[in-house]
């Protein structure tokens, strides 16, 4: 018989703690799983967030180009009117005019460029001033969205943990999501619209007047496009140097308004297409560094979550590992209190 209370004894001093201990890894087999859907919620959110840039960003290269239409559209009407000036005024009636360089740019400004100065700069300014309240807007966007889909305090009665400690899973997760919400109200706090319309529109001017030639130094945007548009009637029209062109008389004079007139267009099918091409390559740098300043803030959350995932992974094996282990002891105590009552009926015939 003591053999037989020494067994239940065993049982007794086995199961109560192995239970217990079995509740214990329940629990922290919740924790484990709670925390692993947060983590799985909080990617998802960011990987929507992501597409959800991508796309904005996509859209807005393709939204920019009615600007680029309303320049193209500019040009083309300088263009017409140039024709118009060259074959109205390259006439042997007007040859003083012709000989007189400064009193033929006056009147080339007058009637061909007119107010295009202050429509390319209009539209140019508009362009660019719409480009830099859509990146506000991009950020207000995204700070909207992780406030709703990423909340410190959204996940707080889910997850069964004690108070955030330093360097625990709520700590770090609390401080990433925070971080990038400050992230984004600094960018849209100190964001210059007027600072930032300047430097893209002097950079994208830059481009073109180093693809067309004409050499500039740390000029303004107006007088960017002064030195634009005179360079273009220097360059092509041959007859400012002094009254050379017409020393061949009536012969001549046909011909060489007909150069005139193709290298004014040709000059001017440039000037579109570095234009274009200038303002293109800004825009679309511009765009992606919007996209990627938001994409890198949020960077550090990922690289916590492909960590803290992988360490969760290992803990629910050590978590499945124990409870097997724990298992095995409380069978292993069953069979001791099935085997007792079987020993106490066999003893009598022994």
């Amino acid at each position: 018989m003591s053999s037989l209370a020494e067994q239940e004894r065993v049982h007794l001093k086995l199961t109560s703690p192995v239970e217990s201990a079995l509740a214990l890894a329940g629990d922290i087999g919740l924790l484990v799983s709670e925390r692993h859907r947060l983590l799985e919620r909080d990617f998802r959110s960011l990987t929507d967030l992501d597409q959800q840039i991508q796309q904005a960003g996509a859209e807005l290269k393709e939204r920019y180009h009615v600007y680029v239409v309303r320049l193209y559209d500019l040009l083309r009407e300088f263009e017409r009117r140039g024709k118009n000036f060259f074959e109205s005024v390259m006439r042997v009636k007007n040859f003083g005019l012709l000989r007189d360089p400064e009193a033929f740019r006056r009147r080339f400004e007058k009637e061909a460029v007119g107010d295009l100065k202050e429509k390319i700069q209009e539209n140019m300014h508009a362009a660019t001033d719409w480009l830099m309240k859509e990146q506000i807007s991009l950020f207000e966007r995204s700070l909207r969205y992780l406030a709703e889909h990423l909340a410190v305090e959204k996940y707080k009665d889910r997850v069964p943990a004690p108070a955030p400690q330093e360097h625990g899973f709520e700590y770090h997760r609390d401080k990433l999501v925070g971080s990038i919400q400050e992230g984004f109200r600094r960018e849209i706090e100190h964001f210059d619209v007027e600072g930032q319309c300047h430097r893209v529109l002097e950079t994208a001017y830059r481009g073109i007047l180093q693809q067309i030639g004409v050499q500039a130094g740390a000029v303004g945007l107006g007088t960017l496009l002064v030195s634009i548009l005179t360079g273009v009637l220097f360059d092509v029209t041959g007859i400012l140097a002094a009254g050379v062109v017409f020393a061949a008389g009536f012969v001549i004079l046909p011909r060489k308004k007909r150069a005139a007139i193709q290298a004014f267009s040709l000059r001017v099918d440039t000037l579109i297409r570095e234009f274009k091409k200038s303002f293109e390559t800004q825009f679309n740098a511009e765009i992606d560094d919007a996209t990627a300043r938001l994409r890198k803030a949020y960077d550090p959350y990922l690289t916590f979550y492909r960590a803290e995932t992988k360490d969760l992974a290992r803990h629910e094996e050590m978590q499945k590992g124990l409870r097997l282990r724990l298992m095995e002891i409380l069978d292993a105590a069953a069979a001791l209190k099935t085997e007792a009552p079987a020993r106490a009926g066999g003893e009598p015939g022994s």
